[in-house]
């Protein structure tokens, strides 16, 4: 019940956001998804819509309404966290991250933990612990994230069959 909310917030939410800045700016809602879909991340247009169409092959609505407008939700939202999230991180760490998206895309699950965790280690620094340490701290860690994420996805297709 909770995720059924959740969707239909989001969804509600991106078009709103759509309808209130055509309406403010004065220009028309093909126009603002247009400048959406112009901005720049790290994630091609392509990840973007596959990472957006595993979102939705793992949640389906039983409203047919909200089930047709989840999948261009998913995408608004990632390309929001894309080009503006992603922004704020060093410009050495674009370029790895964007390799690990593209592990994931692929569904290269082998090597994400070991490349996340550089990444990972490369913008933390404890004190005192060695930069080997560091990394295999976040290579254990982004092992134990994928891993329960793969575990989530594998859950939730053997609930629907």
């Amino acid at each position: 019940m909770i995720t059924f909310f959740t969707g239909l917030y989001t969804t509600l939410v991106t078009h709103w956001v759509t309808i209130q800045l055509a309406w403010t700016t004065g220009k028309s809602i093909i126009k603002i998804t247009k400048f959406f879909n112009s901005m720049k991340g790290i994630a091609t247009k392509e990840q973007v819509k596959m990472i957006a169409t595993i979102l939705d092959d793992l949640k389906k609505f039983k409203n047919p309404i909200l089930e047709t407008f989840d999948g261009p939700a998913y995408e608004f939202s990632i390309n929001l966290i894309d080009d503006y999230g992603i922004e704020k991180l060093p410009t050495e760490v674009k370029e790895p991250l964007s390799a690990v998206l593209q592990m994931v895309v692929d569904k290269s699950y082998d090597a994400v933990p070991q490349e996340a965790g550089k990444i990972l280690a490369s913008l933390i620094d404890i004190k005192k612990v060695s930069e080997e340490r560091e990394i295999k701290f976040a290579v254990a860690g982004c092992e134990f994230i994928l891993e329960g994420i793969l575990l989530w996805i594998e859950s939730r297709k053997s609930e629907e069959e």
